[in-house]
């Protein structure tokens, strides 16, 4: 009878131990950034997966999922604007067979949106010209979608950019 419970006892280890092995070997980390393509706020994803093939999930975590927005965002975009999540970069990690780096689209922010994210200066001169009525939210949503090269063929965003580079300048006094 001693002899069955110190069998027992054995079998229970080596499982044990072969289910910890095989669980650090296929388990599974994703790590997601994602961009707003508009207002450049970002998105970060991360998920721990169990898998014992490729695509084959067995057990799955739920998704944490974490917003950081820009200042763009919440000071002119909060209320009228819904996230256009475009993939910026994705690392699976761990020691199953999927693992690897996924690069996507990340946007780099034309002059309007660096220069108001970068410089608090340069956000309150821009309040302070909208509360004085001397620039208009319109005009706002415009350096947001302005594009971030300039298009030497295209007169208005030659002139968008130039005003965008007076307005920075002003900022700084």
């Amino acid at each position: 009878m001693r002899k069955y419970s110190t069998y027992l006892i054995w079998f229970f280890i080596v499982i044990t131990i072969t289910s910890l092995i095989v669980g650090v070997l296929y388990s599974h980390k994703s790590i997601a950034n994602y961009q707003c393509l508009t207002c450049h706020s970002e998105k970060y994803t991360k998920q721990f997966r169990f898998e014992i093939w490729k695509r084959s999930i067995a057990i799955s975590n739920p998704v944490i999922e974490k917003t950081s927005s820009t200042h763009v965002y919440r000071d002119y975009l909060q209320t009228k604007h819904i996230h256009n999540w475009k993939l910026a970069r994705q690392d699976d990690d761990g020691l199953s067979f999927s693992r690897g780096i996924r690069f996507g689209t990340k946007k780099k922010k034309n002059l309007f949106i660096d220069s108001y994210e970068k410089n608090p200066q340069f956000r309150e001169f821009i309040k302070n010209k909208i509360q004085k009525n001397e620039l208009e939210i319109e005009q706002i949503f415009g350096f947001i979608a302005m594009p971030n090269k300039i298009d030497v063929t295209t007169e208005k965003h030659r002139k968008m950019h130039q005003y965008v580079r007076d307005l920075v300048k002003k900022s700084r006094g």
